[in-house]
């Protein structure tokens, strides 16, 4: 029994020794590329799963106008309907139509309303002291649109500058008296320089012994300096916005502390009711400039940011967001996107003397 248990023993160890030396002589096998695997898998799940970009959204832009009234075939001139002169603009729901000599009224929706009696020495205006539409020959009613004879008319009042004295550095009244200007604190003025009356000119307009003459055109003065100069010619003020012509006989648009909103190089238009028609811009008209350049219109407001391209023919001012524009198939009205509003400090008497004349 000893002898058996001796040998068993010995069995054990020798299998004991035969593992042990093939556990030393075998090398074990690691699969590292199932290792490097499962961590990339462990690293995607822990990160956002990649995904296909969505496209940018980018809004179609804002059409800065729309048609209310597609272009027609519409003869002749459209032009809006003036307060006494070119330099003011009477706001009413419908303008005048030339055509072939004839004078009509028509409305935004492209209606004639009625037709004018023609009266060859003077245009159709809207006269303040008549308070209506009229030539002096005959007037307008409205809202019926009906025509009826006056037969005669009345004089009317012009415009005339504060007089900046070269000399002395003061601001003159243009009435007769020529007095120094008091409590004014902007104007639109015209540098001149004073010269004595011959015995044959006194007792004429001025009821003084000397007048003044204009030797440096145009400027805008404001609270006792002269802010911008160097113009021949001047727009009254209108919705804060003076214009000016320059030596090189394009316009600018200026404010009404001087800054400069859109440089002279800009063109007229020839509207006027003189019966020698003057080109003149036309005013700012709900705070939009309507502007020509080289033939061309567009509409600007009035920080000088342009509200179309110019790509009219012809343009017209806006009455409530609504203007008159022609292009190549015809006359049609167009309705602009803005939002205008008109603040002012301006007293009277400011605005008085923006317009060119004496409160």
């Amino acid at each position: 029994m000893k002898t058996a248990s001796k040998a068993l023993i010995l069995v054990l160890c020798i299998i004991t020794v035969i593992t042990s030396l093939v556990s030393c002589s075998v090398p074990v096998t690691i699969n590292r590329s199932d290792d490097t695997t499962k961590k990339a898998e462990i690293a995607d799940a822990n990160e956002p799963a990649e995904t296909t970009p969505e496209p940018e959204f980018k809004p179609e832009p804002k059409p800065a106008y729309k048609w209310v009234l597609e272009p027609m075939p519409i003869e002749g001139d459209i032009q809006p309907v003036c307060e006494n002169m070119p330099m003011f603009l009477y706001p009413t729901d419908f303008s005048f139509l030339k055509s072939n000599g004839v004078q009509s009224i028509i409305g935004y929706d492209g209606i004639i309303k009625c037709k004018l009696p023609v009266y060859e020495y003077c245009d159709y205006t809207y006269c303040s002291l008549c308070q209506c539409i009229t030539n002096h020959m005959y007037r307008v009613s409205e809202p019926d649109y009906t025509v009826t004879e006056i037969g005669g008319g009345h004089g009317g009042s012009g415009r005339s500058p504060y007089i900046y004295d070269r000399d002395t550095e003061g601001l003159i009244s243009p009435g007769v008296d020529l007095a120094p200007a008091t409590n004014i604190n902007r104007a639109i003025v015209e540098i001149s320089e004073k010269y004595e009356l011959s015995e044959s000119e006194k007792g004429g307009w001025y009821d003084t012994d000397y007048a003044y003459k204009n030797v440096g055109g145009y400027a805008i003065w404001i609270n006792g300096e002269i802010v911008q100069q160097g113009f021949d010619e001047y727009m009254p003020y209108s919705c804060g916005i003076v214009a000016l012509r320059s030596t090189n006989g394009k316009w600018g648009y200026y404010d009404a502390e001087g800054n400069e909103i859109l440089p002279c190089e800009y063109d007229a238009s020839e509207h006027s009711t003189d019966a020698n028609p003057k080109r003149y811009p036309y005013p700012a008209s709900e705070g939009i400039l309507t502007l020509n350049k080289n033939g061309k219109w567009a509409y600007a407001d009035s920080k000088g940011n342009m509200l179309t391209d110019f790509e009219f023919d012809e343009a017209r001012p806006v009455y409530q967001g609504k203007a008159w524009v022609k292009t190549a198939e015809g006359w049609g009205v167009i309705e602009l996107d803005y939002d205008y509003r008109e603040d002012s400090a301006l007293t009277t008497a400011d605005l008085s003397a923006l317009c060119g004349y004496v409160v």
